[in-house]
């Protein structure tokens, strides 16, 4: 096994390494997110120091395949090593995955720091910073057995290529978000919202058909899916027997401007005058000397 080549080891989605397809060893949780450890099944190797070498090998084969599929992860994290405050948003991916809850400081970085993000393939998006290029089939399948492994409850990728599932199925599964009834795959939901951002800028607009193909659903789910989104809408009207002609469509409405607080205006003090105080005194035989 020692001399065996990665391609007579292999790695199937529930954690289990198989030697010329004989199973070997699970994975199972480790200290850190991309550091899981092994465990050799009973009855195979006996031997202390044999089993040792095993788990070393078997290790490396581990390694290399993590190595391999979050390669895009680890070259950013070199890349950054130079920027303190990048260095930490570096440490948040690889403790949670290669996705993260963005944090406020995260958006207001400057602009600089922003572009050396993007040029390493890291995103800072609305709903989380991630890498985009892990979302990929190969990538999110191993994702999900190391996500399966840190929270304990059992885990299926989603089919390559699918942009929604139900949400019952990605709830937990890493690289969605919840959006109504179902999970938008994280990548389609952030250009989304943005290319909507940028389609109601000057003014609200119906919202156009592509919205319900680029998510892969129903159009009369949409604006449950908007509202999971948190994008500003109207739902259509309903048709009044009454009127004639089509009803109101679902319309995508221009953010409200934040109130702008009213400058405080600057009182003079008023001073108020005492007769009978020796100020008062002083002020008038000023006047009658001078």
């Amino acid at each position: 096994l020692q001399s065996a080549p990665d391609t007579a080891l292999d790695l199937s989605d529930d954690g289990i390494i198989t030697w010329d397809g004989v199973k070997i060893a699970r994975l199972m949780p480790g200290i850190t997110f991309f550091n899981p450890q092994l465990r050799l099944l009973q009855g195979e190797f006996t031997d202390t120091a044999q089993r040792d070498r095993v788990i070393e090998r078997l290790d490396q084969f581990v390694q290399a395949k993590i190595r391999q599929h979050f390669k895009p992860l680890f070259d950013a994290q070199a890349a950054i090593s130079d920027h303190a405050p990048l260095r930490g948003i570096l440490h948040r991916l690889h403790e949670d995955g290669g996705l993260t809850q963005p944090l406020h400081a995260d958006h207001t970085l400057p602009r600089k720091l922003r572009s050396i993000l993007q040029r390493s393939g890291i995103q800072i998006g609305r709903f989380a910073v991630f890498c985009p290029s892990i979302l990929k089939p190969a990538p999110i399948k191993l994702l999900t057995l190391l996500t399966s492994l840190r929270s304990g409850k059992a885990m299926t990728a989603a089919e390559p290529g699918r942009v929604s599932i139900p949400r019952d199925q990605g709830a937990n599964l890493p690289g969605w978000i919840s959006a109504g009834s179902v999970c938008i795959r994280i990548d389609v939901a952030e250009k989304l919202v943005s290319e909507i951002e940028t389609l109601v800028k000057s003014s609200d607009r119906p919202a156009p058909q592509w919205i319900t193909s680029r998510c892969g659903v129903r159009s009369d789910i949409l604006p449950e899916i908007l509202r999971g989104l948190r994008v500003p809408h109207k739902v259509a009207g309903k048709i009044d027997r009454k009127y004639f002609g089509p009803p109101a469509p679902l319309m995508l409405l221009k953010p409200q401007a934040a109130p702008q607080r009213k400058a405080r205006q600057k009182t003079t003090p008023i001073l108020t005058r005492y007769d009978n105080s020796p100020f008062a005194a002083l002020a008038e035989w000023k006047e009658k000397v001078f």
